[in-house]
């Protein structure tokens, strides 16, 4: 999976650069969730894209108050939706608090919606208490074949396993390039009692755990 930043992405595509995969595959490209001052470029990315390239996805962030309305503008085009917490500083105004109830009804909600609505799905999260609720609410639901579970590597990795020993779809994703650490300690803000510290692996890794020798070849590598 290809994550840019959405002012890299709108870029390259008004220079018709950037070309998403044409065909069903295991490659996408995304539209990032930022703050929430680039949330409508984001969508008009999406929008831009999503009809002629069908894996192209989208992340909403759950706990802005706008996502609800959003997923209505959404729903009915084609492309995957990747749904987060959201984990940047943001005034009460625009979001509910990081690790609230509210922002944990929320994302519980859009997950619901999501579930029927056809869509490639990717629940990316690390907090162990919102999983439980997801499965205690969503059930077998989640064990679809267009539903995945996914988190950065170094966050709740045995959650992981857990949720693939147990049947369900895993992904998980690595960050790299200069701003690895910023990425994943944003990422981190929005895990209850994170304590590990990511890995800057490079690559990406889908539905099982990495080999633990790549940490060496990354270390390397930079």
């Amino acid at each position: 999976m290809r994550r840019l930043k959405s002012s890299l992405i709108w870029q390259a595509l008004s220079e018709q650069s950037l070309r998403p995969p044409r065909s069903r595959s295991t490659s996408h490209t995304w539209a990032p969730a930022e703050g929430s001052d680039r949330t409508d470029l984001s969508l008009a990315l999406f929008e831009k894209v999503s009809d002629e390239f069908p894996e192209t996805g989208i992340t909403l962030q759950a706990r802005l108050h706008r996502t609800s309305t959003d997923l209505d503008r959404l729903i009915d085009r084609p492309g995957a939706i990747r749904l987060v917490k959201g984990a940047y500083l943001e005034p009460e105004s625009v979001a509910f608090s990081r690790n609230s109830t509210a922002t944990t009804t929320a994302y519980l909600e859009i997950a619901q919606k999501l579930m029927g609505s056809g869509h490639r799905v990717n629940l990316a999260t690390h907090d162990a208490a919102l999983v439980a609720r997801l499965h205690d609410e969503l059930g077998e639901e989640l064990r679809q074949e267009h539903v995945e579970f996914e988190m950065l590597q170094g966050l709740g990795d045995d959650l992981l396993d857990s949720l693939r020993q147990q049947g369900f779809a895993t992904r998980e994703y690595i960050v790299y390039g200069p701003e690895w650490w910023r990425t994943s300690s944003t990422a981190s803000q929005s895990t209850p009692s994170a304590q590990s510290k990511p890995s800057p692996i490079l690559g990406s890794c889908s539905r099982h755990r990495l080999p633990s020798n790549l940490d060496r070849v990354a270390n390397a590598e930079r």
